[in-house]
């Protein structure tokens, strides 16, 4: 390009991925666009939330959904290491947690291995965590192996004697 154009419209910009032109002192850009990786994004409702305080009144949660950190087990995602994972996790908050465990006619049953499941958190350092079964089933943790079943059902545990 010659000097008198470069002085005029501006030097031209080679790179592949921008076109850039001068516009009165201003640069236009062609932007490139690039696909994201796939998400899901797990959460539970505002109305949910609201489902789950009414389901669980003796847990008195707040109103303030925003008061939790919520960790969702989808009923596709029913095993023992998510739960234990979950739990894992909430000890790493300084939040209270609320683990919901999702469920459906099929998918209810959480079978624990021959290791008890413990929850040992500082609940003052890092906030209490609470388990609660969501949809159409109640939660069942088959602990057959370390000594017996408990289902969860609308506010109250019941262990299950076989």
């Amino acid at each position: 390009m010659s000097p008198l154009v470069e002085r005029f419209l501006g030097k031209k910009d080679v790179s592949p991925r921008v076109f850039s032109k001068s516009l009165s002192g201003r640069t236009a850009r062609q932007l490139r666009f690039e696909p994201l990786e796939e998400r899901a994004l797990l959460a539970v409702s505002a109305t949910e939330f609201n489902q789950i305080r009414e389901l669980y009144p003796d847990l008195n949660l707040s109103d303030n959904r925003g008061n939790y950190n919520v960790i969702e087990i989808t009923a596709s995602q029913l095993t023992e290491a998510n739960l234990r994972n979950a739990i894992t996790q909430a000890g790493n908050t300084a939040a209270n947690d609320l683990i919901v465990v999702r469920t459906t006619a099929t998918q209810n049953t959480i079978t624990l291995s021959g290791d008890y499941l413990g929850i040992n958190i500082n609940a003052a350092q890092y906030g209490t965590v609470t388990i609660v079964g969501f949809g159409d089933l109640p939660l069942t943790l088959d602990g057959t192996c370390v000594g017996g079943k408990i289902k969860i059902i609308r506010r109250r545990v019941f262990p299950i004697n076989n």
